[in-house]
């Protein structure tokens, strides 16, 4: 059987942290999933379809977040990897804020604006990208 060959230790001490990033981000992201069509309901007005509601705030968030990775890939290069990341869980954090202390609709979407730099998936395959050489290790790494 062939596997990819394993990066080096030096490349794998900063790869185990990316992974650990990301699976916090990750699990963050998945924790504020279920609870967003409860408060879309309790939110809405007493006329309005919560379930359009929802809908329509999925898809506000779908377009942030593809503008998002335009905008991250680009600053990728401007202000480096660390800062990318830090700049994606400081928007994680305001958004997460934001969410918390919604109180409307309109509420709902401005917790959505600081997705426009969450791109934890995307920092961590620049991330792998930039600290494996090119060929099988890196492919086994991303």
């Amino acid at each position: 059987s062939s596997s990819l060959p394993m990066p080096t230790a030096s490349q794998q001490q900063p790869l185990h942290i990316v992974y650990a990033l990301v699976v916090v981000y990750a699990l963050c992201y998945q924790l504020q999933s279920p609870i967003e069509p409860f408060l879309v309901a309790q939110l809405s007005e007493a006329n309005a379809d919560a379930a359009a509601e929802y809908a329509s705030l999925r898809t506000f968030f779908n377009c942030v977040q593809t503008v998002g990775s335009f905008l991250v890939g680009y600053l990728a290069d401007v202000i480096g990897l660390r800062a990318l990341f830090a700049l994606n869980f400081v928007a994680c954090a305001a958004s997460y804020g934001l969410l918390w202390q919604a109180s409307s609709m309109a509420g709902l979407y401005a917790s959505k604006v600081p997705t426009l730099f969450m791109a934890g998936f995307l920092c961590a395959q620049t991330a792998a990208a930039k600290l494996t050489p090119a060929g099988p290790i890196r492919a086994g790494a991303l």
